[in-house]
């Protein structure tokens, strides 16, 4: 500073900051305001995406579930966003109508349409696949002795078992007609292996009836066998019908031919009876025995049938034939061939041999006398 007594002018010097300073702190005051304000955005876009974002994500996972036929019922997604809820109900709805579809249409149909853009449209194409019939024996005099309530529960615990174990088996449904059931392997899903696994799923519905059985006679209550039907064929699969009302089926002799073996069992009193067409697509992973030939309605020529006893290299040890069951096939087997052959001397020597070992044996009773009449 310059003495202002001696005549000179007086120069003061004040640092920058003594002007500045307030506009730097409101500088440095809207700054933190600002990058506050940022902060408190970036957490309310957070929270009102994820109000978004969230039920979206949960109607995403479940309109894949659905479209995977998935079993479990997830629980309805809430949100307090109006277009959210309503599309929630809508696809609850929509899980509701699909698996209603699905227990009226075969499953592996409804997956296929759920899983492309393919329509459902009128149609079909020929397949060789193999076509299944059960029937239960002697239920209409059932239905007369037992009441109706208790009936119906005894046949739903029997068509439940057929169901599980042809689904389990990649099989499908294709109608309950009364007390039977109408199935096939191979289509819409192609199986390699179709033929094999019918027999399987056969073997498995026997041993399921066992035991139900079994339950039934601790209750007092009258068994019910069972009688089952496989072909193996080409026939015309498709949706048959109108636009109206259109049902997925197989259609064809071969399918009459298969309703005409589980029939046949009533002859020989057997319960899984196969034609030679199953035996020649599985023959070696199954343990089978011949009966006879039938002749089948539009055929000339008469098939040849085999009453399936066994199958080889399931996953239940419990399906597979023992000593004697292989036993009683080779036994089989032996009288069979001099039938074949028309020594009916040397067959009925066989079948009655047979029966001494196995005297309640129903096929060999069976020929005996019809070697015997003839």
């Amino acid at each position: 500073m310059v003495n202002a007594a001696a005549g000179s002018p007086a120069v003061i010097i004040t640092p920058m900051a003594d002007f500045t300073g307030t506009f730097h702190d409101n500088n440095l005051r809207l700054a933190a305001f600002g990058l506050l304000a940022l902060a408190v955005q970036i957490v309310v876009i957070f929270f009102l995406t994820g109000i978004v974002s969230r039920p979206l994500e949960k109607l995403a996972f479940k309109v894949g579930r659905i479209q995977e036929l998935g079993v479990e019922q997830l629980p309805s997604v809430s949100s307090s966003i109006r277009e959210i809820a309503v599309l929630s109900k809508a696809i609850d709805t929509l899980d509701v109508a699909v698996k209603s579809f699905a227990a009226f249409v075969p499953v592996g149909l409804v997956t296929q349409l759920l899983q492309s853009d393919q329509k459902l449209e009128l149609g079909g194409h020929s397949r060789f696949l193999t076509i299944f019939f059960s029937d239960l024996e002697g239920f209409s005099t059932l239905s007369e002795e037992v009441p109706s309530q208790e009936l119906l529960l005894r046949a739903s615990a029997y068509l439940e078992l057929v169901t599980k174990t042809v689904n389990q088996e990649q099989g499908t449904i294709d109608k309950f007609i009364g007390d039977g059931v109408m199935a096939f392997w191979g289509a819409p899903a192609l199986l390699d292996d179709h033929a094999w696994r019918s027999c399987v799923a056969a073997m498995r519905i026997q041993r399921g009836m066992d035991a139900l059985n079994e339950r039934w006679e601790a209750e007092g209550l009258k068994p019910l066998k069972v009688r089952m039907g496989i072909h193996s064929d080409a026939v015309l699969v498709g949706n048959i019908g109108s636009k109206e009302r259109m049902s997925y089926t197989v259609m064809g002799d071969g399918v009459n031919i298969a309703s005409r073996l589980e029939g046949t069992n009533k002859e020989f009193h057997t319960r899984i009876l196969i034609s030679h067409s199953v035996f020649k697509e599985a023959g070696e992973r199954l343990c089978v025995r011949p009966v006879d030939d039938v002749t089948v309605k539009g055929r000339r020529s008469k098939v040849p049938i085999y009453e399936l006893l066994g199958v080889y290299g399931a996953d239940d040890p419990g399906l597979e034939p023992g000593p004697e069951t292989q036993r009683l096939c080779k036994l089989t087997r032996l009288a069979y061939e001099a039938l074949v052959k028309e020594d009916y001397v040397l067959a009925s020597r066989r079948y009655r041999e047979l029966l001494v070992e196995f005297p309640d044996d129903p096929v060999a009773s069976a020929l005996v006398k019809r070697l015997v009449a003839a």
